[in-house]
Formats: structure tokens, C-alpha cells, sequence
């Protein structure tokens, strides 16, 4: 940690270079407290608080409050302390002269009641001595009225008036000490009463010191707590900028990988896009490849698929264009549209699975075509419904589609007859066969034998009777056989493979079959 400051000369070119005391006043303190600042370093990272010039104001004048309040008491204390000292001393001087003279009124007292005991013993001589009945002692006293009797009142007179001096000198002496005893009790309680008063003062006083020292050892505690606040705070400081430096340097690089993961999916979507367009694209392409074909054999693609399949993909609604392109949106709506043209797609398959394109036989020529015709039995026009193959007898019949065993019987003019329906409403018939090898409800596959040329029932020689009926009417056979020559060819020949190859059609994952 360092601390580096800051001049003032912006503060000076604030205030001006003129002379007067508030000017350098201005620089002394620019002088003394320039703007500082605490550098920090932690972690090979250099951080910095700004000290301005105003807190540092703040905490010397906090430090000289402190330092002036704490001088004035212990000034205060100090002359407290003195001033006390000297009261003590005033009263150990009073409690002495107390003493003295104290024992000067006991010396008096006693002398008092020495020289009270003397006279009242010389009283009580006396009263003896002139008692009537004092007998011998009065005896002995000198006649009344003689020259010894004179001497003798005189002598005692004058000791009687010595003793009322002496008596009277004693008494103002004890009413002098009474008086100054008193003044001494009163002056000895006024110094007792003031002498708790100081020491009343003294323990507030001494109660203050404590108040102040333990007010002092709260700002020095205070002190330290917010020192080491600080010092938390800087580490929090230095901490939390290594943090926000650290989040920054994570900020940057979640950002450039943001941007290269943004870049590679918007990259992923495009291809995507483009890659769904082109199935969607080659999809339709299919689409219309097959309803083309569909269309030659003379069916409706929408009578075999069913309105419950464009019921299914049926959508609309007005258009309310977004105001930002979102490129999910996009490439889910391509997806959609993949979806439904891969549906027909899929479903035009279904139909040119089940559409028997393929001849029954192997060899055969046309005897009779469909429709009008004259009937060989009896020369009359007759409706024909399928068409007639000669073929030798006993030649193989193949199922030219997948499908399902409906009827393997003899039936009237028909004679023998196997009916197969291939699904979608596609249904073919075999009449006049010599055998049948297959049975009602059996499932046959694409060339499967399902009996032999004959002539039973209603003709005139060996041949087979071909019918195909959707949806319950009957088509024209040959209008079949002849799409199916076309396609077998494409796809016998090499150039027909190598467009394929370059066009494949739309795959999905491989569904079950019936």
C-alpha cells in the first residue's frame, strides 16, 4: 500500500494568485492537505482510494477536537486537584489551631475548677469560722472590737474581694472561652461542611475524570473500529475490484463466445434453411412427379389420399408480418412446410404402392380393350370392364400390387375368380382362371402367383379378364399398363439412375406397413 498526493493548483487557479491572509491561508492548507491518494496492490493489480482534501480536513479537525477537549480536562482536573490540596491544607492548619486550642479551654477549665474548689473550700472555712455554734474555732478568734479583730476583717475583706476579682476574672475568662469555643465549633463546622462539599466536588469531579477516560477509551475504541472498518472496507474494495475486474475479463470472453456460438448457429440455421428448402424443393418436385403419374391412370390424387389428410394440413388466417425476423421462427416455419410436403409426399407413396402398375402377366396380347364393345356371343354392343389377355392356359398370374385376398372362388359368368384389394379404395379382379392358389384373407406381395390362365365361366378360349375398380367404379386397365411400361423403362435405364442419383427423393424414418 502506498499513498501518493495531489496538488492544488487547480485550487489555486481557482482562487487566484493575489496576496491577503484567506489566500494563504488557502495555500498553507493546500500545502498541508493535498488531495491523496492509497494505492493498493493485490494480485498483481494496482488500485487506488481518493483522500480528498475535505476529509482530510474533517479527520484533523476530529483529531485537534479530541486533543483540545482532552487538554481542557486534564487542565481542569488538574487546578481541581490543586485547589483541594490547598483546602486540605487550610483545614489540617484549622484542625490544629482546634486542638491547641482546645486543650488551652480544658488547662482553663481545669484552672476554673481548681481556683471555684479553692474558694468554695476557703467559703466553707469562713462560714465555719462565723457560724454561732462554731465552738473552739470562734473561741479562738480575737475579741470583737479589738485592735486583732480590725486587722483580721481587713485581712479577710481584702482576701474576700481578691477572691470575687480573681472569681469575676475567671468568669469573663470562661465566657471568652465559651465565645471563642463557640466560634471555633462554628468556624470547625463550617470547614467540616465545606470540606465535604470539596469532597463532594472532588468525587464529582473525580466521577467526570472517569467519564471522560472511559468516553476517551470509547473514542479510542471507536477509533480503532473504524480503522479496522477501513482497512475491511479497503480489502473489500481491493476484492471487489478484482472481482468486477475479474467478471469483466469473463464478460469479454462470454461475450466473444456468444458471438462465435451466435455466428456458428446463425451459420447452422442458414445451412439448415437452405438444406430444408432444397428437401422441401425436391419434396414438391416428387409431390408433382407422382400426382403426375397418379393423374395418367385417370384418379383424382385427393379421391385415394382422403379430405381427412387435407383436413389435416388445412391452414390459413390473415398476415401479420413481425417486426423483427427471427430466424428460429424462420426455420421452424420451414420445418412446417418440410413436414406437410414430406405428408404428401408420403402419402402419394401409400397410393403408388397400392396402384397396380405392373401387368398380370408376363406375356400376353390385347384380345379386348375397355368400354364399348360387341359381344362375341351375341354380336350386340355390351359394356366391357376390364380387359382381356390371351395367354396360353396355365400360364402364371401375378399380383401387380401388395394387397389382400377379398374373394378366391368361382362366381357365374366370372367362372373362377380372385378379387385383391391393394388399399386406398384399389381393388383388381381375375376372371375365367383355370386355377387359383391363394385364399381369402391372405396378404400377397408385389409379383406374388395367384393362379393360373384359364376359360372357365362365360368365354370363348384361354385368356384372363383384368379388372381395376376404385372406389367402387372401374377403370380403363390399359391406361395403367401403360404408365407402368413408362416407369419400369426410367427406371431400367442408366440415364434415368443418374438423375435419380443426382434428385434423391425425400426419405423419413422407415414406418410399418400393412
Amino acid at each position: 500500500m502506498a499513498i501518493a498526493g495531489g496538488g492544488c493548483a487547480g485550487r489555486r487557479g481557482l482562487h487566484g494568485c493575489g496576496g491577503g491572509l484567506v489566500n494563504q491561508l488557502r495555500a498553507l492548507i493546500c500545502r498541508l492537505f493535498p488531495d491523496r491518494q492509497i494505492l493498493i496492490r493485490a494480485n498483481d493489480h494496482v488500485h487506488y482510494v481518493t483522500l480528498p482534501q475535505s476529509a482530510q480536513l474533517a479527520i484533523a479537525g476530529g483529531v485537534l477536537l479530541v486533543a483540545g477537549w482532552l487538554a481542557a480536562a486534564s487542565s481542569m482536573i488538574f487546578a481541581l486537584n490543586h485547589s483541594i490540596d490547598q483546602r486540605d491544607a487550610r483545614l489540617d492548619r484549622q484542625r490544629i489551631a482546634y486542638d491547641k486550642l482546645v486543650g488551652d479551654v480544658a488547662q482553663y477549665q481545669n484552672r476554673v475548677i481548681e481556683v471555684t474548689r479553692d474558694l468554695r473550700e476557703r467559703q466553707a472555712a469562713l462560714l465555719e469560722m462565723f457560724q454561732p455554734g462554731a465552738g473552739t474555732a470562734v473561741a479562738a478568734l480575737p475579741p470583737p472590737g479589738g485592735p486583732e479583730d480590725i486587722a483580721t476583717r481587713e485581712a479577710v475583706q481584702r482576701h474576700m474581694r481578691r477572691l470575687d476579682t480573681e472569681l469575676g476574672a475567671i468568669t469573663d475568662l470562661s465566657a471568652s472561652l465559651e465565645q471563642n469555643l463557640g466560634d471555633v465549633r462554628r468556624r470547625l463546622s463550617a470547614a467540616l461542611s465545606e470540606r465535604d462539599q470539596v469532597a463532594a466536588a472532588r468525587a464529582e469531579l473525580w466521577q467526570r475524570l472517569q467519564d471522560a477516560q472511559r468516553r476517551e477509551r470509547g473514542e479510542t475504541d471507536r477509533n480503532e473500529t473504524l480503522r479496522q472498518t477501513l482497512a475491511e472496507t479497503v480489502q473489500q474494495l481491493t476484492r471487489a475490484t478484482d472481482d468486477r475486474d475479474r467478471t469483466a475479463t469473463e464478460r469479454d470472453l462470454y461475450r466473444r463466445r456468444t458471438a462465435e456460438l451466435e455466428r456458428g448457429i446463425a451459420d447452422a440455421q442458414e445451412q439448415q434453411q437452405g438444406l430444408i428448402y432444397r428437401l422441401t424443393e425436391r419434396a414438391a418436385d416428387s409431390i408433382q412427379d407422382a400426382e403426375r403419374i397418379v393423374a395418367l391412370t385417370g384418379i383424382k390424387p385427393e379421391t385415394l389420399i382422403g379430405a381427412r389428410r387435407q383436413l389435416a394440413t388445412a391452414q390459413g388466417g390473415p398476415f401479420l408480418p413481425m417486426g423483427r425476423k427471427d430466424p428460429l421462427q424462420e426455420t421452424r416455419a420451414a420445418m412446417g412446410m418440410l413436414d406437410l410436403q414430406l405428408d404428401r409426399w408420403e402419402a402419394l407413396q401409400k397410393v403408388l404402392r397400392a396402384i397396380p402398375f405392373a401387368p398380370p402377366l408376363d406375356k400376353f396380347s390385347p384380345t379386348s380393350g375397355f368400354g364399348s364393345r360387341v359381344d362375341p356371343f351375341t354380336q350386340t354392343q355390351s359394356m366391357h370392364q376390364g380387359i382381356d389377355l390371351s395367354a396360353p392356359r396355365r400360364t402364371q398370374i401375378y399380383a401387380p400390387a401388395p394387397g389382400i385376398v377379398l374373394f378366391a372362388s368361382r362366381k357365374d359368368r366370372y367362372g373362377k375368380m380372385v378379387e385383391i384389394d391393394h388399399g386406398m379404395g384399389i381393388v383388381t379382379r381375375y376372371a375365367h382362371l383355370d386355377e387359383f392358389t391363394v385364399k381369402p384373407g391372405q396378404r400377397v406381395g408385389f409379383r406374388d402367383k395367384i393362379g393360373l390362365v384359364g376359360s372357365t365361366g362365360r368365354t370363348s378360349g384361354s385368356h384372363l379378364h383384368y379388372e381395376i375398380v376404385v372406389k367402387g367404379h372401374p377403370l380403363d386397365p390399359q391406361r395403367f399398363l401403360d404408365v407402368g411400361k413408362h416407369l419400369f423403362k426410367e427406371a431400367a435405364a442408366p440415364a434415368a439412375k443418374t438423375a435419380a442419383a443426382k434428385k434423391p427423393a425425400p426419405t423419413r424414418p422407415a414406418v410399418a406397413r400393412n
